[in-house]
């Protein structure tokens, strides 16, 4: 079944037939009547449509309302999950600098050596060559 249309779609498929009558049976009255000022007038009035239906009538719409709406929900739970994430990797480094890591009596000289080295390739030791 086709969907039934609306008067203003009815009104503007009989003003385009009527011109296209005119064009074919009257050419001459149908050039002095469709000129630039009929045109543009036509051009004006689609103008003021498509801002009535921008500003007015779209934003009225229950299924652009639903999508909206919808759009805030993901939105929503998609910052929560990532605050939730945040939170979880946050604890994990906390918990991480809480425990200092175990060290041997002999590991520890050998931990300094290796920051001593760390520091001689930074400040442009022998290892630069």
């Amino acid at each position: 079944m086709r969907p039934r249309t609306s008067w203003p779609h009815r009104a503007l498929l009989l003003v385009v037939a009527a011109l296209v009558l005119l064009g074919v049976f009257a050419p001459a009255f149908a050039h002095q009547v469709a000129d630039w000022v009929l045109v543009s007038a036509a051009f004006l009035v689609l103008i003021i449509w498509i801002v009535w239906y921008v500003a007015i009538a779209r934003p009225r719409d229950p299924d652009v309302r639903a999508r909206k709406e919808a759009r805030r929900a993901a939105r929503e739970a998609r910052t929560a999950r990532l605050r939730a994430q945040a939170a979880g990797a946050g604890a994990v480094g906390r918990a991480a600098q809480a425990e200092p890591p175990p060290q041997d009596a002999e590991g520890s000289d050998e931990a300094e050596d290796a920051g001593n080295a760390g520091q001689a390739d930074q400040e442009g030791g022998p290892s630069d060559a």
